[in-house]
């Protein structure tokens, strides 16, 4: 039988010595400022020790806490940071002891968006006339407020990921992945569903409107670091919400090319949204095994990208499957590394 999981495999040059992933998660330990302590070395070299051959970060912070909006119902000001220089030496010294395990690590980026009170589009959701209540409404018990982002704003998201990007190349990071799924978790992620965007102007609309704040950024991304250096998205590959949001057909369709065109390097598969349909990266146990992966099998049919698949993969006689099969390229473990690295 081959062993596909321990195949190596390259993204522009940035090579893998297997197929297994360590799923970008939440929760990384780090000092209060933000700051890579001993805890946050250990918590991943535990995984790298392990023997996965890529380890994603959880989305570390571009935006200090000041530059939140004052309406945002949660503070990240204890979460893993990089907006500021101060916090390259940490990150490199991270870097260093997973790189002695000859395991590659990305560093995830994301913006604030309407979980956070910023949106392509106010609240309520999906719009006035059908409220759909997500799960921080239902815990504040009222629909949560959310600005419409005005561009200058979008401007400014855009440099700040970009300068971020460049700190993740400085500090010795293998490659960087924008986050753009989940919906109403990230900026981007909201601006590709039509359940969150409901603008008139070049950003919302048709399929190239919804992604064009995805695009520029790319692109300023790209120019932070440079012509060589791999850059990620991950996307829900369905919404989950039906008609409302975007269908993995869609996403194959339209939305794929379209980070073709604009030099991705790798599209991470997940689904769902965080704040209105939670069951996607929040997979309840009692779903099946590998309940999603045909998300990733419909992308990758798709694209000629290197495609990265997720979701309640349990063990590896299950991984080589699907990787034989080409549903991934690469497979992410999140809860089964935490558990058992």
């Amino acid at each position: 039988m081959e062993n596909r999981l321990l195949e190596p495999i390259e993204i522009k040059g940035m090579k893998l010595k297997n197929r297994i992933g360590f799923a970008p998660i939440l929760g990384m330990p780090v000092d209060p400022d933000g700051s890579v302590n001993d805890e946050t070395i250990r918590w991943f070299e535990d995984r790298a020790k392990g023997g996965s051959g890529f380890i994603m970060t959880g989305t570390i912070e571009s935006f200090s806490p000041d530059s939140y909006s004052k309406k945002a119902p949660v503070r990240q000001e204890t979460g893993a940071c990089l907006y500021d220089d101060k916090y390259i030496s940490g990150w490199s010294k991270l870097i260093d002891v997973i790189h002695s395990y000859d395991v590659k690590i990305g560093a995830q980026l994301a913006a604030p968006g309407p979980m956070m009170a910023e949106g392509p589009s106010p609240s309520p959701y999906p719009d006035h006339h059908s409220p759909r209540f997500g799960i921080f409404d239902l815990m504040a018990g009222t629909i949560l407020p959310v600005d419409e982002v005005s561009l200058e704003r979008m401007d400014e998201v855009k440099k700040h990921l970009a300068k971020t990007a460049g700190r993740v190349k400085c500090a010795g990071f293998d490659c960087v992945e924008l986050h753009c799924a989940h919906g109403g978790a990230n900026l981007h992620g909201a601006f590709l569903s039509p359940y969150y965007n409901r603008r008139t102007d070049n950003y919302g609309g048709n399929w190239d409107n919804r992604a064009r704040f995805i695009v520029e950024t790319v692109v300023e991304m790209r120019k932070a670091v440079g012509d060589d250096y791999p850059i990620l998205v991950r996307i829900s590959a369905d919404d989950l919400l039906g008609n409302k949001g975007n269908t993995v057909d869609d996403v194959a369709q339209y939305i794929v090319p379209i980070l073709e065109k604009a030099g991705v390097d790798a599209i991470d598969v997940s689904q769902g949204s965080v704040t209105h349909s939670m069951q996607g990266p929040a997979i309840p146990p009692y779903y099946p095994r590998g309940c999603f992966i045909s998300y990733a099998e419909k992308i990758k049919n798709a694209t000629k990208l290197p495609v990265i698949g997720v979701g309640r993969i349990l063990d590896f006689n299950m991984g080589e499957q699907i990787l034989l099969q080409d549903k991934a390229d690469i497979l992410y473990l999140g809860s089964q590394l935490m558990a058992d690295p």
